[in-house]
């Protein structure tokens, strides 16, 4: 996943056409692979198909709907990929401790191991020289 975050104001963003607006949340789809977002009528974050989305910002543009919306619509997004970014850093961070540890006891079991055999050896050698006697 790429992720694209860019620290933008409202007071830039409010400066913006809608057109440029709407580019941004296209070029912003490229962050999610494949999950396309739009706001519902109570102005919530929710899932939808790149039509839908598409159709969602058509609609926007044709009835002259506020530009707050696309506004809200990006800063969600990008709130949103934060939250993505942070969980894959926890994952990451929690597969990297798992391997340690697991390359940590990866030692001690060969050392566990040598010690079982050379004892083995040890034995083996007394038993051959006792009965040589």
């Amino acid at each position: 996943m790429i992720f694209f975050m860019v620290p933008i104001s409202k007071d830039y963003l409010e400066k913006l056409s809608v057109q440029e607006l709407v580019h941004l949340i296209k070029i912003q789809n490229g962050s999610f692979e494949n999950e396309f977002q739009k706001l519902d009528d109570d102005s919530e974050l929710v899932s939808c198909t790149e039509a839908e989305q598409m159709e969602w910002l058509q609609n926007v543009q044709n009835l002259g709907k506020p530009k707050k919306l696309l506004i809200e619509l990006l800063f969600k997004r990008a709130e949103l990929l934060a939250s993505i970014k942070k969980m894959k850093i926890e994952e990451d961070s929690f597969r990297n401790i798992n391997q340690s540890k697991q390359s940590e006891e990866g030692p001690k079991s060969t050392l566990q191991e040598m010690a079982t055999s050379s004892k083995t050896l040890i034995h083996e050698d007394v038993l051959q020289e006792n009965v040589g006697f």
